[in-house]
């Protein structure tokens, strides 16, 4: 760009940057915030499932409501200014459940924002460059990490009073099978019987991905793995399937979990585990001192989720994950088993002390002459 002498752009100059940016802008084809978020979903349609599609609808919702309140009309108009007003009312104004939303939030929305504007440029619905002022906050330290943890010792208490008072059960196998294995509630929901190799002196459990959208694994054919169990498990397997399984067939398959109604929902095993997991329910003490007879939480199974100590699934993965690497199981032979990348593994899963750390490096060196 031609400038002054005194190192400011000349006339002729700025009146050829402001015909580009002109004609870029009325080159764009008009959108409404409603259109822009429906192509953008549809454009994805063949690359993530159905219910991240949904969950992004719902977060892009919020773009949609901001564009209502300033009366934009048309994503065209869509600028630095709109974006940061967006922003600033995304963290502090939309929702109603707290004052502002945390970094972890934030920066999970923006760069999901990030992306459909950045699609809004491919399109040619917003100026080329828009995207870049998007501003994804940056995480300090633990900040946004999950510390949510059950321990395996209590999901063994649990598979302990099943086994005395409910052996073979549905109830049994199923904390049974996550209290040995680590897997996601969506692994467990997918086994069938053919998945169930119990005979020999080496049983396993096959976790196999369906793209029948009820029972696909997180990571697809990559989430797929044989995995190992003790013949203990094989054994309790076998009683449920011969004395306690109800006979289903759902899409030529055989859920190894069934109800009356067919295979066992991942509601209902949501359900399951807040209920099974408070302290009372297996005759433990309330660590909240609350009186059983009084507290709501303890007296109704639809108010279990409540409880202040009961837990979801996901917390009981990260329990016995914990638990393994505790005992000296490598990050390796974890992350097959349980479906998990090292790196995720070692920041969202491993709830160990900076202590456990060091000497499990410590006894890994003595064992292998390093020390």
């Amino acid at each position: 760009m031609e400038r002054t002498s005194e190192g400011l752009p000349d006339s002729e100059a700025l009146d050829e940057l402001a015909q580009t940016i002109l004609k870029d802008y009325n080159a764009l084809k008009p959108l409404t915030p409603e259109q822009a978020v429906d192509k953008y979903l549809e454009s994805l349609e063949e690359e993530v499932l159905s219910s991240t599609i949904a969950g992004y609808e719902r977060d892009l919702g919020h773009f949609v409501r901001y564009c209502d309140k300033i009366d934009l009309e048309n994503v065209n108009d869509l600028g630095g200014r709109e974006i940061d007003g967006f922003e600033k009312w995304r963290r502090n104004e939309s929702s109603e459940k707290v004052d502002s939303l945390a970094n972890k939030t934030m920066r999970d929305d923006l760069y999901l924002f990030r992306a459909f504007v950045e699609y809004l440029e491919k399109i040619e619905a917003v100026p080329r460059g828009t995207a870049k002022k998007v501003d994804i906050p940056e995480l300090s330290g633990d900040e946004g990490v999950k510390n949510v943890e059950l321990e395996l010792e209590r999901v063994e208490d649990i598979v302990e009073y099943l086994e005395k008072y409910k052996y073979g059960s549905r109830l049994h196998v199923l904390f049974a099978i996550i209290a040995e294995c680590g897997r996601r509630l969506g692994g467990v929901n997918s086994l069938d019987l053919s998945d169930a190799h119990l005979e020999g002196p080496n049983p396993y459990l096959r976790f196999t991905h369906h793209g029948d959208g009820r029972t696909r694994l997180k990571n697809e054919t990559a989430s797929e793995e044989e995995v190992n169990i003790s013949k203990g498990l094989a054994e309790v397997i076998q009683d449920y399937i011969e004395h306690n399984r109800l006979e289903k067939t759902e899409g030529g398959r055989k859920p190894l979990l069934t109800t009356r109604y067919g295979r066992l929902t991942k509601t209902t095993i949501r359900s399951y585990f807040y209920r099974w997991s408070r302290p009372c329910k297996i005759g433990k003490e309330c660590p909240e001192g609350r009186d059983e007879a009084t507290c709501k939480a303890a007296s109704s199974k639809d108010h279990a989720s409540k409880c202040p100590v009961s837990e979801a699934t996901h917390a009981a993965r990260h329990g016995y994950i914990t638990e393994m690497l505790r005992q000296g199981v490598s990050k390796e032979l974890l992350s097959d088993r349980c479906d998990v990348s090292e790196e995720v593994l070692e920041k969202h899963y491993d709830e160990r002390t900076t202590e456990e750390k060091r000497k499990h490096r410590r006894k890994e060196l003595e064992e292998k002459g390093g020390l």
